[in-house]
C-alpha cells in the first residue's frame, strides 16, 4: 500500500505548518487536487483501490468516474457541487399505511 497527499505539500506538513505557510496551498482547488492523484495513478501499472474520507471521498468519487480507479471506498464524502444533502424523512411505520390504504399512495412529508 502506497500513500499519497497533494501537490504542494511537505511530507512533513501539519495542519500547524499549513497555517504558517498558506502560500503552500493557496490558489489550490478540487481540479488541481484530483489532476495531481490522476497523474500518480497514471504511473501505476494497475488501477488502484482508492478510499477517502470527507473531501477524500469526493476526489475519490471524481478519480472512478475518470476510470482511474478499480473500485473506490468513500467514507461519508463531500458532496458534489450542485448535489445537495436531503436528510431522510420518517415515513411513519408501514403498518399505518396498511390500516389505511388510501394513504399508501401519499408521499411522505
Amino acid at each position: 500500500m502506497r500513500r499519497s497527499r497533494p501537490a504542494g505539500r511537505a511530507p512533513e506538513s501539519t495542519v500547524a505548518a499549513t497555517r504558517q505557510h498558506p502560500e503552500q496551498v493557496a490558489g489550490k482547488g478540487i481540479n488541481d487536487v484530483v489532476e495531481h492523484y490522476a497523474g500518480i495513478i497514471r504511473g501505476l501499472s494497475a488501477p488502484p483501490i482508492v478510499i477517502g474520507h470527507s473531501f477524500g471521498g469526493l476526489i475519490a468519487q471524481r478519480l472512478l468516474g475518470q476510470n482511474l480507479a478499480a473500485a473506490v471506498v468513500a467514507i461519508d464524502a463531500a458532496p458534489v457541487k450542485g448535489v445537495y444533502y436531503l436528510p431522510p424523512q420518517p415515513c411513519g411505520s408501514p403498518r399505518s399505511r396498511c390500516a389505511n390504504p388510501p394513504t399508501a399512495s401519499r408521499p411522505c412529508r
